[in-house]
């Protein structure tokens, strides 16, 4: 999950015991849709936002639709449970319109978009990006996601993650120049 807010870089995961009272709530609201499926539920707390995630994956399938959600938030003015309980409305009403068919999945945006829903103001997106599927992928590259607190969100670009030489760079530049390089 990347964050809405450039600032937003270190932050804490949702509890893991709230983010299993969340999923309860949506299998009992949809139990149709838990019979054919599972729900996800991924959030992160950062400074001043929070980032909620709702999936579901219909059984069979590799196409996970995910509905993201993102507030701005101070923590010194607001209490984050009470707004994350705010957002069951919305999220409610979009997995209405999606379960019941009144809304195809082109018609969310795939970029963050500026909503409101009632007094709440958020910005909400789209995505299908498989919840097991990344964390397999993950788990394949020794990637390490399940501590609590990260200081930094990785962007999941190689070449913006790496770290360059720049001596050693010149080195090899030279001598591919005098064709003294040999790999």
């Amino acid at each position: 999950m990347k964050p809405r807010l450039e600032s937003s870089l270190e932050w804490t995961a949702f509890p893991t015991e709230f983010i299993e009272k969340i999923i309860e709530v949506f299998e009992n609201t949809y139990p149709s849709q838990k019979a054919q499926g599972q729900f996800f539920v991924d959030g992160r707390f950062y400074q001043s936002e929070i980032l909620f995630k709702v999936g579901f994956l219909q059984n069979g399938r590799l196409r996970q639709h995910n509905f993201l959600f993102s507030v701005e938030f101070d923590p010194k003015k607001q209490n984050a449970r009470d707004l994350i309980i705010q957002f069951m409305d919305p999220m409610g009403a979009y997995l209405d319109d999606f379960f019941s068919g009144k809304t195809d999945e082109e018609d969310y945006p795939i970029q963050w978009k500026e909503v409101e829903f009632g007094e709440l103001q958020y910005a909400f997106m789209y995505s299908t990006e498989n919840t097991q599927l990344e964390a397999e992928a993950d788990r394949l590259l020794g990637i390490d996601n399940s501590e609590l607190y990260k200081d930094h969100e990785p962007t999941g670009d190689a070449m913006e993650q790496a770290t360059v030489d720049t001596e050693l760079a010149q080195d090899i530049q030279k001598k591919i120049r005098k064709g003294e390089y040999h790999h």
